[in-house]
């Protein structure tokens, strides 16, 4: 990502910034600690702001695990819950809803995982043919390792310019659907075209 695409990522409209995913609660260290060290250097790839890498290493020598969520929290386009029945619901987070033409941008998705879950998770895109996707673990592996908190990458490349939304599906395997369409997020997009 380029230093334009992360800047627009970090400026967010205030009306973008309304929706805000609820602190996880009761995460269990240890586990969250490996899973930044698989995170962090994928954050660094996506050339985030400096200052802000250095507040979540700072962040993690305190063991401050509410810190490090707010941090990453204008970074999360969704939010993922999976409730102790497996059962998944979605809800858009505070990141940037702008995207460029034709250029890769990547958000992450905060998945909250009370099921012990430990599937891919799937997502698609109704009305969406406009839009490239792929969600990824920041590990070697694809599934949720089934802790209560971790953070997917998701890469979006926008083929069509203008105001478009697309209608995101998630699902972490069979039977895992929620009832209700509780799993589907509704997200207009505003894509620029490259200066």
């Amino acid at each position: 990502m380029s230093r334009l695409a992360a800047i627009l990522l970090l400026s967010i409209p205030l009306q973008a910034r309304s929706q805000s995913l609820p602190l996880v609660e009761d995460v269990e260290w240890s586990a969250f600690q490996q899973h930044l060290s698989q995170l962090l250097p994928h954050l660094e790839k996506m050339h985030h702001p400096k200052a802000m890498l250095a507040k979540i290493h700072r962040l993690i020598k305190e063991k401050n695990i509410d810190e490090i969520q707010k941090v990453l929290a204008p970074l999360c386009l969704i939010g993922l819950h999976i409730n102790p029945e497996s059962r998944v619901k979605a809800k858009p987070g505070s990141a940037s809803v702008q995207l460029i033409l034709n250029k890769p941008t990547y958000f992450l998705v905060q998945a909250h995982n009370e099921g012990d879950v430990k599937a891919p998770v799937k997502i698609t895109g109704e009305n969406g043919q406009w839009l490239q996707m792929r969600i990824t673990h920041p590990s070697k592996s694809s599934a949720l390792t089934g802790h209560r908190l971790e953070y997917l990458i998701l890469k979006l490349t926008a083929k069509e310019s203008g105001k478009r939304e697309v209608t995101f599906k998630l699902d972490a395997g069979q039977g895992t659907q929620d009832l209700g369409f509780r799993a589907e997020v509704p997200i207009l997009f505003h894509i620029l075209k490259r200066k």
